[in-house]
């Protein structure tokens, strides 16, 4: 895995994928096209859509730059909290509109499939049993601890399709089990 996103470059043979060397790839160029949903999904703490870095009010017209057009939802971070790196823990760069995001939610599962995308000012729906919890908004705690272990490991298997990368690395599950297993 070191080899295949460059961490390691190869000292002997090449890589290739679709007939091209990775080694002739630029390095951001390549680690964009590929995908990793690792055993311990790594989340941050804020939403869905975004990630809460500071408390700072200078930055407050730059958080009402980048804020979403959808209302909160009652689970969100107060609005004291400047939400500075939009749709970090789906879309690191922030390329992609929330469509896609909910989209990616509905891929992985995390969102029924039947489930429409909430509209910006429509009353929500109400709640049945098989409505999922999932949404743009919903809050995560640090490193995803509100989560179950699936669902944080759904919501890295969201950030991959959002990605839409030609390679998906799944780390092996059993790279931490005992040798007895």
């Amino acid at each position: 895995m070191q080899t295949l996103f460059r961490i390691v470059e190869v000292s002997a043979g090449s890589i290739e994928v679709d007939g091209i060397d990775i080694s002739t790839i630029g390095l951001s160029d390549l680690r964009k096209k590929i995908a990793i949903i690792p055993q311990d999904a790594l989340l941050f703490n804020g939403t869905v859509r975004c990630v809460t870095l500071s408390r700072s009010p200078d930055l407050l017209e730059l958080a009402e730059l980048t804020s979403s057009p959808f209302p909160p939802s009652p689970s969100a971070p107060p609005p004291s909290t400047l939400l500075l790196a939009r749709r970090s823990n789906l879309d690191p760069f922030g390329e992609h509109g929330d469509v896609e995001l909910y989209d990616a939610l509905k891929r992985a599962w995390l969102v029924d499939r039947d489930q429409p995308m909430p509209v910006a000012g429509a009353p929500a729906a109400p709640a049945t049993p098989t409505s999922s919890r999932f949404t743009l908004d919903l809050v995560i705690e640090d490193e995803g601890q509100n989560l179950s272990v699936g669902e944080r490991s759904l919501v890295s298997l969201a950030r991959a399709l959002v990605k839409d990368s030609k390679i998906i690395v799944l780390e092996c599950v059993q790279s931490c089990s005992s040798s007895s297993s």
